[in-house]
């Protein structure tokens, strides 16, 4: 393997996903749960940005000077041109992460995150990483980190390093990585079918083996079949960061806040009496079995009052991104599936169907009520309630002050997004400046999005121009398992597809300035 890649998978490019946590909208909020004060963000860094559609779209759709570096030319070059179809200014290279920190020309920063990279680097490049965060983080600044974790990893480890070895011993030179991913699944699928000790002490490895039979093999090579994959305890990292400064802030992710989600009361109780905050969170982790954390880390932090928190909170929007009537009232984590309380949830939803953002003080107006009378819901609730929302998805923070040159970048980044997905459906999100962010969005509903900006289209019109293109390309859609054959069947799913993007995403999509 060419030494550039130090390890790491070269020979398939990585994912187009889309990752909101790589942003800055949603810190506010989740630091005050905290009762943690954010900083004003002005300069960002990605480490690792892969095909680079993330830091394009929080470049496109925010006021903030972003930076970022990926080692692979191929990704360097498409996040580029990402950059310049939309006219953003950016700063993205393909150095290395020794590179850019020599660099003279890099500021500092307030935030810089990075997401997919840390497990599967060398411990070198791990501290080429934090001595970059000690020197060009700012006080007050953040850190996004995301990583493998155990002890949820600890039974699956030793079965993904037999894979690994596989892949390299028993593959002849020259083969491709995803060949020796599938050979690699086969021999394993073989090997747990004679019920080897191993599958007995860890009978999950069972199901992930065929979960990744299914999977993408680009996400399987980049995912288990680096040269490095270092899952992390919570300890050590928090020692590691440690070095530049670092204390933790908290989870990046919602429903991690939410202790009824994830515990129960004798586990939060059990909890509440460790003082030390590392420990309580590694313990907390063999309580989950956590696999996979993504977390805050702040270079100084400041507390907020309990009306400062409170306050932070209120000034927050929020909007509705799922149609109301699409609103699951059911929440998954590590206690299973919780139903949630329909008095709680769907007054809230309700209040925000027609997907107009309101601040959450407005919500509190009106639907958080005297507590004596018991004829609303509490503060506490709401806050819940919201905070599960968007982990669930249904619910996006809204950014505080979108501008007109925003509103532009992001026309012209979707334009040349739209304009891919008439030919391939790598990319599934579209960014909006009410959201400073992305939002996921499939290639049918990006043809239909493109069909609607071009003109006043009826259903059946945007039905036949869409399948005309998808005809000629050979694809056919698949219901109930079963490839559809004939182009009446295949257009008949596609108008009810239409149909509903004309019902319930093009008043979403038009309050979200995506149309």
């Amino acid at each position: 393997m060419s030494d550039w890649s130090a390890g790491y998978t070269s020979e398939i490019g990585y994912t187009f996903g889309y990752y909101p946590e790589l942003g800055v909208t949603q810190i506010p909020f989740l630091l005050a749960l905290r009762g943690l004060r954010s900083p004003e963000i002005g300069t960002a860094l990605e480490l690792g940005f892969g095909q680079g559609l993330s830091v394009n779209i929080h470049a496109a759709t925010t006021q903030i000077d972003w930076w970022g570096t990926d080692f692979n030319p191929s990704q360097a070059s498409f996040a580029r041109e990402l950059a310049s179809a939309s006219g953003t200014p950016t700063s993205l290279y393909d150095d290395s992460f020794q590179e850019l920190s020599e660099r003279t020309d890099l500021p500092h920063f307030d935030f810089i995150c990075l997401h997919g990279i840390w497990s599967w680097i060398s411990d070198k490049n791990r501290s080429v990483i934090v001595k970059l965060i000690k020197e060009k983080l700012n006080v007050g600044g953040i850190v996004y980190v995301s990583y493998n974790t155990m002890p949820g990893w600890a039974g699956f480890s030793p079965l993904r390093h037999l894979m690994t070895q596989h892949a390299e011993l028993l593959s002849a030179a020259g083969t491709h990585v995803t060949q020796r991913i599938d050979r690699s699944i086969s021999f394993t699928d073989e090997l747990l079918t004679l019920n080897p000790q191993y599958l007995k002490a860890y009978p999950a490895a069972a199901s992930r083996i065929d979960g990744m039979k299914s999977q993408s093999r680009q996400y399987l090579a980049h995912e288990y079949f680096n040269n490095d994959w270092h899952p992390m305890h919570f300890d050590t990292m928090a020692e590691l960061m440690a070095g530049a400064k670092l204390q933790y802030a908290g989870p990046a992710d919602f429903l991690s806040t939410v202790n009824p989600v994830n515990l129960t009361d004798e586990q939060q109780e059990f909890l509440n009496k460790i003082p030390d905050l590392n420990f309580r969170e590694s313990t907390r982790d063999f309580i989950t079995n956590a696999q996979f954390r993504k977390d805050y880390w702040i270079k100084g932090p400041t507390r907020l009052s309990a009306t400062e928190q409170s306050n932070v909170l209120r000034d927050q929007a929020l909007i509705l991104v799922t149609h109301h009537t699409d609103v699951d009232l059911k929440v998954s984590g590590p206690l299973g599936e919780l139903n949630l309380s329909t008095e709680i949830y769907k007054p809230l939803i309700e209040l925000l169907s027609n997907h107009k953002p309101k601040k959450i003080r407005e919500i509190e107006a009106d639907l958080v009520g005297d507590e004596i009378a018991g004829t609303k819901m509490k503060w506490d609730q709401l806050i819940q309630a919201i905070t599960v929302l968007m982990g669930k998805g249904n619910l996006r923070l809204v950014q505080e002050t979108p501008t007109k040159p925003a509103d532009q970048r992001v026309k012209m980044l979707n334009q040349h997004i739209l304009a891919k997905a008439w030919n391939d459906s790598d990319i599934t999100a579209l960014a909006s400046p009410v959201l400073g962010g992305g939002l996921g969005v499939t290639r049918i509903d990006q043809l239909l999005v493109d069909v609607a900006i071009s003109g006043n289209h009826s259903v059946d019109s945007a039905v036949e121009i869409i399948w005309k293109t998808l005809k000629a390309q050979g694809t056919r859609f698949i219901e109930d398992g079963k490839e559809l054959m004939a182009d009446e069947e295949n257009m008949a799913l596609l108008r009810s597809r239409a149909e509903v993007f004309e019902k319930k995403l093009k008043p979403l999509f038009k309050q979200l300035k995506i149309l």
